[in-house]
């Protein structure tokens, strides 16, 4: 027996030789499920974009479309492409936010020592100082300032 190709979108198997394979990867109903299957993972720009261009089917206003994910034309009414948008946009704007908060907070000393390696700029002892501010007793024309340092400010002396 010789070997098999297995088809994982059809779910069949078939002798692995350069016809048999070539046969079922041009055929119609393979073509369709492997459409299907990447559709699982459009964007909502992409959904939204190629949605609009197709006609709307009558059928599934009576829910009966036989045809279901392989129709031809949208089962989406404009407010719903509309509310799918605007849900993508939302969902960008998180995943931006979450990018930028991830990029300010980000703490490259910390991240030096946890890969055990420090670049050739920070190993000079100057540069050793500044990777440890935390940790040091600084003057208070350098530490960060707090608003709560600044209420409690007392401005006695002046120049």
């Amino acid at each position: 027996m010789g070997k098999k190709y297995f088809c994982e979108y059809c779910e069949k198997s078939m002798a692995d030789n350069y016809e048999s394979r070539k046969k079922h990867l041009n055929s119609v109903n393979h073509k369709l499920l492997v459409k299907l299957h990447y559709n699982q993972y459009r964007d909502f720009k992409t959904l939204v974009q190629e949605e609009s261009m197709k006609n709307f089917c009558m059928r599934s206003l009576k829910a009966q479309c036989p045809f279901g994910e392989k129709c031809y034309n949208t089962h989406f009414t404009q407010d719903q492409l509309k509310q799918i948008e605007f849900q993508g946009y939302q969902l960008e704007q998180e995943s931006l936010e979450k990018r930028r908060q991830k990029i300010l907070n980000a703490d490259l000393s910390n991240w030096y020592k946890s890969i055990g390696a420090v670049p050739k700029c920070f190993q000079n002892p100057l540069a050793q100082v500044f990777m440890n501010l935390e940790q040091t007793n600084l003057p208070p024309s350098l530490r960060e300032t707090t608003l709560q340092d600044v209420k409690n400010m007392e401005f006695t002396e002046w120049g």
